[in-house]
């Protein structure tokens, strides 16, 4: 995840939180941001070949959401499948690092509502659990690391074989995200405004599908 909630952009509080450091020169790793700038994109194609399309199925979807959201336009994170180069700059990491622990394939959604809600969720998938607990292990790290706005939730709902929730300290009411493992795949849920019922439902659903159909 990515420098203080790089992903997210200018519709998101929280990557503006992100830009401010940026110019501080604060690197603030979160487990969301997906630097396009700095990376090529693999071949659309060439991934849905190797998923199947099974990664988008288990992500949330349009039709899950209340009335009233989109697909967020204008950020090509969105609806689209993510490289190992951009995966590993989510917690610092050199891409031959994350694929020699067995990332297999990522793919994130956005969504947004009325300009004031967005929804981002990222599922990453490795060739075993062994792998993905090691890419939980080091999401988590990173969603704690840099300039601490990141706080560990008093609560978390119980997901998958491990979970960590957080709440970040920003403007207004704050922002609330998840991090779990389920198996082979890490998944991160984050919603700004902080609305942590939502979220957890949300993340519930991933698990849910994931122990269907993962």
């Amino acid at each position: 995840m990515r420098s203080t909630f790089t992903c997210r952009t200018l519709q998101y509080s929280i990557r503006m939180i992100g830009s401010a450091l940026a110019v501080l020169g604060l690197l603030v790793p979160t487990v969301y941001a997906r630097n396009l700038q700095a990376v090529q994109r693999v071949s659309t194609h060439q991934l849905i070949a190797m998923d199947g399309a099974s990664l988008p199925s288990l992500n949330i979807q349009l039709g899950d959401l209340r009335s009233g959201y989109t697909r967020q336009v204008g950020n090509p994170e969105c609806q689209h499948y993510l490289s190992p180069q951009q995966v590993g700059m989510s917690v610092q990491l050199p891409a031959p690092s994350i694929k020699q622990h067995g990332w297999n394939l990522a793919y994130g959604v956005c969504y947004q509502r009325a300009n004031s809600i967005s929804i981002v969720s990222d599922i990453d998938r490795f060739n075993g659990a062994q792998g993905a607990q090691w890419f939980y292990r080091a999401s988590v790290y990173a969603m704690l690391g840099g300039a601490g706005i990141n706080h560990k939730a008093p609560l978390t709902p119980k997901l998958g074989d491990r979970a960590q929730a957080f709440v970040g300290v920003g403007e207004g009411p704050g922002d609330y995200f998840i991090i779990f493992q389920h198996g082979r795949y890490v998944v991160s849920v984050f919603i700004t405004p902080k609305h942590e019922a939502q979220t957890n439902a949300l993340a519930q659903l991933i698990d849910f599908r994931i122990n269907q159909r993962g």
